[in-house]
């Protein structure tokens, strides 16, 4: 926008590193899991297989001399955490006995490959029609405020990690499906919903 409005100069670059498999989470079987094979499949959704930790620290590793290489110093806005919900299928004694180490251990290791400690912004898990729809019994919803807690553990923790609450936006509905901020498959945002949650974020640093 501020482009478009003619306003060139003082902008610095952005640059936007985006990871993205869907339906993944960190516990035991996940692609998140640090304890996932090590191995690069490529194919359609449904059939690409691969270590995701690895593979995602190593992209980040790269970072600061790929800057250095067209003499540019960085500055990280953040790292975006928006996953974690097919956890709420696994059981309450891996989730349990697992869920708040690991994530603590990916987003450490995030800053370690980076090179420096980074700020960190874990997106609230909020699609409870899709927890309820995978189990109507209602446990998988138990779950996801459990993941939620430990959330607000690993915040309360560390100086560098941050809670996004997409609910905070001006077009939430609640007790409506879907909310007013997913599509119909209750699990991804609205163009409209993407749209406030990005520019929330980007004002939030400026």
């Amino acid at each position: 926008d501020e482009i478009d409005r003619g306003n060139k100069r003082n902008l610095p670059d952005l640059y936007i590193v985006h990871i993205a498999i869907g339906a993944q989470g960190v516990t035991d079987g996940y692609m998140w899991n640090p304890n996932y094979e090590k191995k690069l499949i490529p194919g359609k959704l449904g059939t690409v297989n691969i270590a995701l930790m690895p593979f995602s620290n190593h992209i980040l590793s790269l970072l600061k001399d790929s800057f250095d290489k067209i003499g540019k110093t960085f500055e990280i806005m953040g790292i975006h955490w928006r996953g974690s919900e097919n956890d709420t299928i696994a059981s309450w004694e891996i989730l349990k006995s697992t869920a708040k180490n690991v994530h603590d251990e990916i987003f450490k290791s995030f800053c370690k490959s980076i090179g420096q400690t980074t700020p960190i912004i874990l997106h609230r898990l909020v699609c409870n029609e899709r927890c309820t729809d995978l189990d109507p019994s209602g446990e998988s919803l138990e779950k996801m405020h459990y993941i939620n807690r430990i959330f607000d553990e690993l915040e309360a923790e560390n100086e560098n990690i941050s809670i996004f609450d997409v609910r905070k936006c001006p077009h939430y509905i609640p007790d409506v499906r879907g909310n007013g901020i997913f599509i119909d498959d209750v699990v991804h945002y609205t163009p409209e919903t993407n749209r406030w949650v990005a520019e929330e974020i980007f004002n939030s640093y400026k």
